[in-house]
């Protein structure tokens, strides 16, 4: 052996003459020598450990926020759900209603247009708005209101400015 604790030896024991070499630890350095390999191997299985343990929390990180957001999907649809389900119950009434005589007539008249026989309808014209009668008592008069044959109707043209005029009477 060599003065050397450790040296460098080919493949056959021999000093170093070839190509393969062997690193070999002698006697006081062999602990060492142990001891780091022992340790280089623990911070690559710690470091292997450490990535596949990042990997995984960051998985299940992400799998935690998909189902967080399926969730909330989840409950926006529900909510859609009892929303349209109540407007189907009220289509439904709706339905129901049109289906009897007080709902023909009652859609014969706001969207047709349509009168009984023998009835006559009368049709304000400018009416004003209610903000118009609060901010001044001088605002458009109705035009005359007149009956499908055309002719005035004095007393509802007196009650009308009666009411207009604030109860003074006067108007004619």
């Amino acid at each position: 052996m060599s003065s050397h604790p450790a040296t460098l030896r080919d493949s056959q024991g021999g000093p170093q003459s070839g190509l393969t070499r062997v690193y070999q630890c002698t006697a006081p350095r062999f602990r060492l020598c142990e001891f780091l390999r022992a340790l280089f191997a623990s911070l690559v299985y710690t470091a292997l450990v450490g990535v596949v343990g990042y990997s995984l929390f960051m998985s299940y990180q992400l799998k935690q926020q998909e189902t967080l957001h399926k969730r909330q999907e989840v409950d926006l649809m529900r909510r859609e759900l009892e929303r349209v389900v109540q407007q189907n119950e009220q289509l439904k009434l709706q339905a129901r209603f049109l289906r009897t005589e007080e709902g023909i007539e009652k859609v014969a008249r706001e969207k047709l247009g349509l009168i009984r026989p023998n009835e006559t309808t009368y049709v304000v014209i400018n009416a004003p708005t209610v903000r118009d009668s609060l901010n001044s008592r001088t605002a458009m008069k109705p035009k005359c209101v007149e009956n499908a044959a055309g002719q005035v109707q004095n007393w509802l043209t007196r009650v009308l400015q009666c009411w207009w005029n604030g109860g003074d009477g006067g108007g004619d």
